[in-house]
């Protein structure tokens, strides 16, 4: 098969695929793709894990059922925006607790909001979008870690 990657007049047959052109460009896509969705879903788990520890296994959420419903058909799309959302202002409550700058709830919801209207048309911009969600949510749960820990929460 190599040769015929590399050349693709060489290839004896009539071509099979839709795109043939453009393959097998989208073969490193999906890779990249995949990799994304396992990044995000670890990350999800490990907020949700993080936020259960932070109110003494108060938060409504498992880490288990936030993996869990990213897998639930149209429910996704929902849930891509709400999770991060609901994630950020459970994490700024704990934040004010201490007297420590908010995360950005607005931009979760932008970017969060961005990744689902746009990504059919620009789908490369989704993950993008994902992690500057992560990164401002993270940046919070950092500084959170870091403060020292008073009594009120």
């Amino acid at each position: 098969m190599t040769p015929y990657l590399r050349d693709k007049s060489k290839w004896p047959h009539k071509p099979d695929v839709m795109f043939h052109e453009f393959w097998p460009v989208r073969s490193p896509a999906l890779l990249f793709a995949a990799i994304a969705l396992i990044l995000w879903l670890v990350w999800v788990y490990g907020i949700h894990k993080d936020l259960r520890v932070l109110s003494g296994g108060r938060h409504t959420i498992s880490p288990g059922q936030a993996v869990g419903f990213s897998f639930l058909p149209l429910f996704d799309a929902f849930w891509a925006v709400y999770m991060p959302v609901r994630a950020c202002g459970a994490l700024n409550q704990h934040l004010a607790a201490r007297g420590l700058r908010k995360a950005s709830k607005g931009t979760v919801i932008t970017c969060q909001l961005f990744s689902i209207l746009f990504a059919l048309a620009i789908p490369g911009l989704t993950p993008i979008l994902y992690a500057l969600s992560m990164r401002t949510i993270q940046k919070g749960m950092n500084r959170l870690i870091a403060s020292p820990k008073t009594n009120s929460t």
